[in-house]
């Protein structure tokens, strides 16, 4: 063999074996199941080098890793590369104690623009809110705004004992059903939406599932807004451009009005738009 052939040979397998050692520019760490992994695959096509996974990846084999949703973000609570934390809740990433080289994309619509459009559809109306916690932080920023909060602590972790008592305390005009997964869940949800209408209290909620399924009004981060900042924020850790780039980001806002629900309920509600009004 001539020594030209070793030395291209020798140049190819060096190629190959940095490939494999390095891995992709960036991992999309989610957990397995279709809708999460859909939504990975959507990233992986606008990110040039990147790799979906669903186990938590060895930090050696990324520059950047991009994390879908809640429970994979705390898993890799103690990551030290360049972290894009998609599909977060404000509260998960907020209570994390290592912040370091951690960017967030929420879930939650922008706590200001709900304020507002709460205040539009419902102006000095009384807004109930179940906490968990006190020091809850989207709850702490939904208090620096001007909507008027009835605030309600969860109580003995039972939601029905909880309503129970919120009825029994003084009337509500709404009520917001956060994301909180141990307040309000798929077991509890439909006991929820019908004490609200019986009682003829709004229901408020940032859940896209309850659109059409029970919320009068509903605020929504954009789904391809999130996305869209995701790759964005990402490019620039790759490309080692940061100077630009903000550790909170929220998404664009959707907000849905149910026109039919509200009149069915006869709730009045300002600057309604038109029939089940969308901006």
């Amino acid at each position: 063999m001539g020594m030209s052939r070793k030395l291209v040979l020798f140049f190819l397998s060096f190629v190959l074996f940095s490939q494999a050692s390095w891995g992709a520019d960036v991992v999309i760490f989610t957990q397995d199941n279709s809708s999460a992994l859909q939504i990975a695959e959507n990233l992986s096509k606008q990110i040039d080098s990147s790799e979906i996974v669903t186990s938590p990846p060895d930090e050696s084999t990324y520059k950047v890793v991009i994390t879908l949703g809640n429970k994979a973000f705390n898993e890799l609570e103690n990551s030290t590369k360049p972290h894009v934390a998609s599909f977060v809740s404000y509260n998960s990433f907020n209570t994390q104690k290592n912040q370091s080289e951690k960017y967030a994309v929420y879930s939650d619509p922008n706590p200001n623009e709900l304020a507002l459009e709460i205040e539009k559809k419902f102006p000095s109306s009384r807004i109930g809110y179940i906490f968990a916690d006190t020091n809850e932080p989207y709850l702490t920023r939904l208090r620096a705004t001007d909507i008027k909060l009835t605030e309600q602590k969860l109580v003995s972790d039972d939601i029905f004992k909880t309503f129970r008592f919120i009825f029994n305390t003084g009337p509500l005009d709404a009520l917001y059903i956060t994301e909180n997964r141990e307040i309000f869940n798929r077991k509890n949800i439909l006991y929820v939406l019908e004490s609200l209408f019986r009682n003829k209290v709004a229901a408020i909620s940032s859940n896209p599932a309850l659109q059409t399924k029970g919320a009068v009004l509903t605020v929504v981060a954009n789904h391809n807004s999130i996305i869209s900042k995701t790759v964005d924020i990402t490019n620039s850790l790759i490309n080692k451009d940061i100077s630009a780039v903000k550790k909170h980001n929220f998404a664009n806002t959707e907000t849905m009005v149910n026109n039919r629900l509200a009149s069915f309920m006869n709730l009045e509600i300002k600057n309604k738009g038109g029939e089940d009004d969308q901006n």
